[in-house]
């Protein structure tokens, strides 16, 4: 929910469970603060959005040494960081998570894994290299080859993608 800007109600769904499961690592230690630096990012307030995601994405350790399924659940953080990134400036960092999710498709259907090629895209092209960019704006395109085409981020992407030319 907070992904698709609907912070608020994400917020209380979450702040609900928390409530009702304290003892739940992953929603107080992931899933809480990514609501909340997704909020964060939605009013702007990139900088805070940037240090609360960045305490919830992955580092070494998760990426599938333990469990394969651990890298899973950490593409949710990635993104949002990658987004964060995107919105901050920081092109290369956001580069940097999307590469990241990509590198590591153990789900290769996770639709953030398609949204992960578009932002990719977009910091190619904020970073100057025009060419990755168009590259993974038409990796984008070939993954979205049959959805509708009155998709706003798919007409927006489209846009972003004309002007590369």
């Amino acid at each position: 929910m907070s992904l698709a800007g609907a912070d608020n109600r994400a917020e209380a769904l979450l702040q609900d469970l928390a409530k009702r499961r304290p003892a739940d690592i992953v929603l107080q230690t992931r899933d809480l603060p990514m609501a909340r630096g997704m909020a964060a990012l939605h009013r702007g307030q990139t900088e805070q959005a940037t240090r609360t995601l960045e305490s919830v994405r992955p580092h070494g350790y998760e990426w599938g040494k333990v469990l394969p399924i651990a890298v899973a659940v950490w593409f949710g953080p990635l993104y949002a960081c990658g987004e964060a990134y995107l919105k901050a400036g920081k092109a290369r960092e956001a580069a940097e998570q999307f590469e990241q999710m990509l590198k590591r498709m153990i789900f290769p259907l996770d639709p953030l894994l398609t949204l992960a090629h578009l932002g990719l895209g977009r910091a190619y092209a904020a970073a100057g290299n025009v060419a990755q960019g168009r590259t993974a704006y038409q990796d984008f395109f070939a993954l979205t080859k049959d959805a509708d085409p009155d998709i706003p981020i798919l007409q927006q992407a489209k846009a972003e993608y004309v002007k590369l030319k």
